[in-house]
């Protein structure tokens, strides 16, 4: 017999509230000692790794500071994803204007959600794992002298993270899973049938179904996920909460850190981190590190705090009025991927999962039984390789797929444009409140740089952000031709039968009346003007590379060029990015780094 919505809701009730009880009973310290042996600052896709790999070792005391607050029951919610962004979760930053991207958006700055709570962003990104192809880590090896960061070489590193619960994964590929880490890796259980429709359709165009983390990459798959028995696993829950250490790792939320503080040995000359400075609660304090100070603030936030502390171009920092402590192009090789989003209608709506309400039924069956649709993502990637492409085993190009995007009101959509407001509202007012598939074409190695700067010697202002998208011709010509290659695929064979895309032009762009879309070359590079958006991964403005270049600012060993005991440790370290979401990435590195420390102190 169903139980009752009163007997649901008081379940949920029940759950949640427990739930969120455990979360808080983590982060709940509000005192802490003068000096530990490592501070970490930032608690996200490679901090967390990092203070539970350092205190895992025996006598190590281990200070976790994070600006933001405790995970909560919505972010343990997959399908609230979409809430996430733009919320007390989230940094809330935005580039500069923009020139070749972005025009449509409220003053041509393109988002860039950051986690600014336990875990970072990977407490509020979508969860699709990832790794990238062998090729662009060999890259760093390369390319940029990342001595010991080829593929082979963090291929253990992957692994030592990951719990892929797919023994049928795992079998058919068992050199490249890992199934004794913390980082739980899970199936989509429930693909939408429109899902299975499109990989259909791939490989009736000769793209094999392959799994995109094993040997080759060039193939359509339905993403993995970092979900636990359908709970958001981010690399808090897999490293942090709750607490695994807590004789040795103290964990402070709401934790700013505004500065690292340094000292300069007068015999020798040499400059050392010595510990950072922080406000909590309004108020300023101080403290030390015995041994190293590691900077895992993010892509957005590691540049940012080099710089207040006195690290990075010197003509900046000076007319800022910030003493330099060592000259170095912290912010510069600034990288992103580009999307670019198309709307379907799904003519026959049992090719889409129910969408997402909530409704009281959905947080039931999601908080008592870990399934329904709050428990999902649904999500599908195929990696292309385009014209211009130097490697055809290296993909440069995806065509991503979703469904569990919903149309909410008018209001809420039109808060993102800045011209042509009226065409906007014409656009979306046939669809309000209705699902639809999300179809995105997107450049994954880009050639297009940019940098971060400080806006001001503030530690509380956003920095100037500038990805500078687009800004390298061979960047938009390969999404052009990818654009195409995405529109011919959904209007040919038997994909063409079952969505349709949503009939009026991108407001300020025209369709071309003498050929299809798929041909009407002027149509797409108006729409790649206006509305292309930001791929969520950027990452490189503390590049790492040989110490001996004058381009880096970490070392192969992730230590800051020229100064004692201080590392990097996230996605601001990668020299060129991997054609791949950066979570995993960023997860690799934190077991790397906390490797290199562990192996050089003998813990």
């Amino acid at each position: 017999m169903p139980l009752s919505l009163t007997t649901q809701l008081l379940t949920f009730a029940l759950i949640s509230l427990q739930r969120q009880s455990l979360h808080n009973s983590n982060v709940n310290r509000t005192q802490f000692e003068q000096i530990y042996d490592f501070i970490v600052v930032g608690s996200g896709s490679s901090g967390s790794v990092v203070a539970n790999r350092l205190a895992s070792r025996p006598n190590q005391k281990v200070l976790l500071l994070e600006a933001g607050g405790p995970q909560t029951v919505v972010t343990d919610t997959p399908g609230l994803t979409s809430t996430l962004v733009d919320s007390e979760f989230d940094w809330k930053y935005r580039t500069v204007p923009q020139t070749e991207i972005g025009q449509a958006f409220r003053d041509r700055r393109i988002r860039q959600p950051k986690g600014k709570v336990l875990g970072g962003t990977s407490t509020i990104n979508w969860m699709l794992y990832n790794r990238g192809n062998r090729r662009s880590y060999d890259a760093w090896n390369t390319t940029y002298g990342c001595d010991g960061w080829d593929y082979q070489s963090i291929l253990p590193y992957f692994i030592r993270s990951e719990n892929t619960v797919s023994e049928e994964i795992v079998n058919a590929n068992p050199d490249y899973h890992g199934t004794q880490g913390p980082m739980v890796i899970s199936p989509m259980l429930r693909p939408d049938p429109i899902l299975l429709l499109f990989q259909k359709q791939m490989n009736d165009f000769g793209v094999p179904t392959l799994d995109i983390n094993g040997p080759n990459q060039l193939g359509t798959w339905i993403y993995t996920l970092t979900i636990n028995q359908g709970k958001r696993w981010g690399s808090a829950n897999a490293y942090i909460d709750p607490n695994p250490y807590p004789n040795n790792l103290d964990i402070m939320i709401n934790s700013m850190v505004t500065r690292v503080l340094f000292e300069t040995n007068q015999q020798t000359n040499q400059t050392s981190a010595v510990g950072v400075e922080f406000q909590l609660d309004g108020l300023r304090h101080q403290v030390r590190a015995r041994r190293e100070v590691i900077i895992s603030a993010g892509c957005i936030g590691s540049p940012q705090l080099l710089m207040l502390s006195g690290i990075g171009p010197s003509d900046h920092l000076r007319s800022l009025n910030i003493p330099v402590v060592a000259d170095l192009p912290v912010g510069d090789n600034f990288q992103d991927h580009v999307f670019l989003h198309h709307y379907f209608e799904v003519r026959n709506k049992s090719l889409l999962n129910d969408p997402v309400g909530p409704t009281v039924q959905q947080f039931y069956e999601f908080y008592q039984n870990g399934t329904g649709v709050l428990s999902e993502l649904p999500n599908s990637i195929t990696f292309f390789s385009t014209k211009s492409n130097d490697d055809e085993q290296f993909p440069n190009a995806i065509i991503d797929v979703n469904t569990y995007h919903v149309v909410p009101n008018l209001t809420e959509v039109m808060k993102q444009y800045g011209s042509n407001l009226e065409e906007w509202r014409e656009f979306w007012r046939p669809y309000l409140g209705q699902q639809y598939a999300l179809i995105t074409s997107a450049i994954y190695r880009t050639y297009s740089r940019g940098t971060i700067r400080l806006a001001s010697n503030d530690p509380f202002e956003h920095p100037l952000i500038d990805p500078q998208y687009l800004t390298d011709r061979r960047d938009l010509e390969a999404l052009v031709e990818m654009t195409k290659i995405l529109f011919y695929v959904t209007h040919t064979g038997d994909l063409a039968q079952h969505i349709d895309l949503f009939p009026r032009p991108i407001p300020g762009c025209q369709f071309c009346a003498d050929r299809p879309i798929y041909q009407c070359d002027s149509y797409i590079r108006c729409i790649i003007r206006n509305v292309a958006d930001t791929a969520l991964h950027p990452g490189g403005a503390c590049r790492m590379g040989s110490a001996d270049r004058n381009d880096i600012v970490v070392d192969p060993r992730l230590r800051v060029k020229g100064i004692e005991r201080l590392r990097v440790i996230d996605s601001s370290i990668i020299p060129e990015l991997a054609n791949a979401n950066t979570h995993a990435a960023s997860v690799m590195i934190g077991e790397r780094g906390a490797q290199f420390i562990i192996d050089h102190y003998g813990l």
